[in-house]
């Protein structure tokens, strides 16, 4: 057999063992797409947020969601720690009540160490938020991060404040009980 055809028939043979990882990868990937929609269909109605970015980082398994959102009205701090606070206790309920995210281990079993999430805010008319103002909040790894627009360079974040996300949850509960 001359080198042309054990190529090709190499290249057949290594195409044909993957075709089932191919089809495993696809119903993973839908998985994530559906789980993904439903959060973000969600968070876009109940918080009035729009989704501009997802992303995800596979390893046996989508390990890291990450999510972006704008927000087109100004938010005190405390607005943004509530409207943060709140996504993330709604992601874990629906990452952990999802059967595909155990099945396929998606940011399961512990969705908080596996998601990364923003929200950039904007005025109504879509312009920048500057100094001062919150101008985005961002979560990783269990910390909440504030941010605001430098008036001198808008390409600038400048981290103003950085919060536990366990004291931010235990601030955002207790104002919900006062208010109730």
């Amino acid at each position: 057999m001359n080198k042309t055809k054990r190529i090709l028939i190499f290249i057949l043979v290594v195409f044909c063992m993957s075709i089932p990882t191919l089809k495993a990868n696809d119903t993973k990937r839908k998985a994530f797409r559906e789980i993904v929609g439903k959060i973000i269909s969600k968070f876009e109605k109940k918080y009035d947020l729009y989704a501009y970015a997802t992303g995800s980082q596979n390893v046996n398994g989508i390990k890291q969601i990450r999510l972006g959102f704008f927000k087109y009205h100004p938010m005190t701090l405390e607005e943004c720690r509530d409207i943060m606070v709140k996504c993330l206790i709604e992601f874990e309920d629906i990452i952990n009540s999802d059967r595909n995210a155990k099945k396929y281990s998606i940011a399961y079993p512990n969705p908080l160490d596996n998601v990364s999430m923003s929200i950039i805010i904007a005025n109504v008319d879509g312009s920048d938020i500057l100094h001062p103002e919150i101008e985005s909040v961002s979560y990783y790894q269990y910390q909440l991060d504030y941010t605001t627009l430098d008036p001198e360079n808008p390409f600038d974040d400048q981290l103003i404040i950085e919060e536990p996300y366990e004291e931010a949850k235990a601030i955002v509960t207790k104002n919900n009980k006062e208010s109730q």
